[in-house]
């Protein structure tokens, strides 16, 4: 079977791949490359399938299928092509959907057949809630939902701050596997709310079948705390570190006195969305808005001059940024139109912000609170009392 009779695969994917993978080869010559892998692929019976539910099924019964090309990433990643099924007349069977690299593509395959926090699985979605409910009730009393912001899960905050934690443990080798080599332990960064002990999750190790391919990941979560003699036994006495982002102070405190270089079309174009309804609806014209913008951004650096803490730290993208409240209007305080992402530029002599992107608060509280707990008047302003 060629890759051609199999499915439509748009140009712009092989351009795609020759871009993801800083390849010096023509578009043709990749173009080639992935067809004749292709059809050695098929004939090895190496193209995955799954359905909207499934990882692995046969053919029949897919909604997807799955080819990973000989081609990596700039960080070593096998790419995958995915197709969907073609629902045209007169076409070929499937059509190319999408461009994934390998953790991009097992991490949509294993959230189709489990709920997943972070690397632990569970069966089904209720079965991740009462876990979200028991580490909340556990840890010290904190605000881990928005008054303005529906979510499927009560712990939508809770959520995000365990899925990246246990993503950065990761990165840092903090994750302790036990001596018998079957279960994981790591630590929440969280404290208990009767003794101040350190909140832990002990996990089983599992391996989940990705069209053969073994992948490793947790199950079965059990909250534990530090002086939980009987689990830490079972890690020869060793207990797990906290996440770390940052190795000094200076890092985490914005220097007010730095020029900001702003990316205004990725701003006020592709991410007009995060800006208020009210705002953006279309009776204020976007140069009107660019203007108050403008004069805003010189208001919240003389503030923040006399308040450090006005402009907050995230950790994002491997990178210490922060986050400016926004007002657009005459009064600076209560709850921001919404936060300006500032990141550090080293490239010129004279180091400088370059305000890459914009948020809503819900979305600068949910990555600020990685690093602390916030309590700027502006970022808790959408926090559920």
């Amino acid at each position: 079977m060629d890759l051609s009779s199999f499915a439509f695969v748009h140009w712009s994917y092989y351009e795609r791949i020759k871009e993801t993978s800083n390849s010096s080869e023509t578009i043709e010559n990749i173009k080639g490359t992935v067809e004749k892998d292709f059809s050695e692929a098929y004939e090895t019976g190496s193209i995955g399938y799954s359905s909207a539910r499934k990882i692995n099924v046969n053919s029949g019964q897919a909604d997807f299928a799955w080819f990973k090309t000989t081609y990596k990433n700039t960080d070593g990643e096998w790419l995958w092509l995915k197709f969907e099924k073609n629902t045209k007349q007169n076409a070929q069977e499937w059509f190319c959907a999408n461009l994934l690299a390998q953790k991009e593509a097992y991490r949509e395959l294993i959230c189709s057949q489990y709920y997943v926090i972070g690397e632990i699985v569970f069966p089904d979605a209720n079965q991740g809630y009462d876990f979200l409910e028991e580490l909340q009730s556990v840890a010290q009393p904190e605000e881990w939902k928005y008054k303005d912001y529906t979510s499927p899960t009560n712990y939508p905050i809770l959520k995000s701050y365990i899925e990246h934690t246990y993503n950065r443990l990761k990165v840092e080798g903090k994750i302790l596997e036990s001596n018998d080599g079957k279960q994981y332990l790591f630590n929440t960064g969280l404290l208990d709310r009767d003794f101040l002990l350190d909140v832990y999750v002990l996990c089983s190790k599992t391996e989940i079948d990705i069209f053969g391919d073994k992948y490793v990941c947790c199950a079965g979560p059990r909250i534990v705390l530090e002086n939980d003699m009987s689990v830490i036994r079972g890690f020869g006495g060793r207990t797990p570190e906290i996440a770390k982002y940052f190795t000094t102070i200076d890092q985490v405190i914005f220097n007010p006195d730095l020029e900001i270089n702003m990316n205004w079309r990725h701003i006020f174009i592709e991410r007009v969305d995060r800006i208020p309804t009210e705002i953006r609806d279309g009776k204020i014209p976007i140069k009107e808005i660019v203007q108050k913008f403008k004069g805003n951004e010189e208001n919240i650096k003389k503030l923040a001059k006399r308040n450090y803490k006005m402009v907050v730290p995230q950790y994002y993208n491997n990178s210490i940024q922060f986050l400016m409240p926004i007002y657009l209007g005459t009064e600076f305080i209560g709850k921001p139109d919404f936060a300006l992402v500032l990141s550090m530029d080293n490239s010129t002599q004279e180091p400088f912000y370059r305000g890459t992107t914009i948020l809503t608060v819900e979305m600068a509280y949910q990555n600020a609170r990685l690093l602390a707990k916030p309590d700027n008047p502006w970022l808790i302003s959408s926090l559920e009392k």
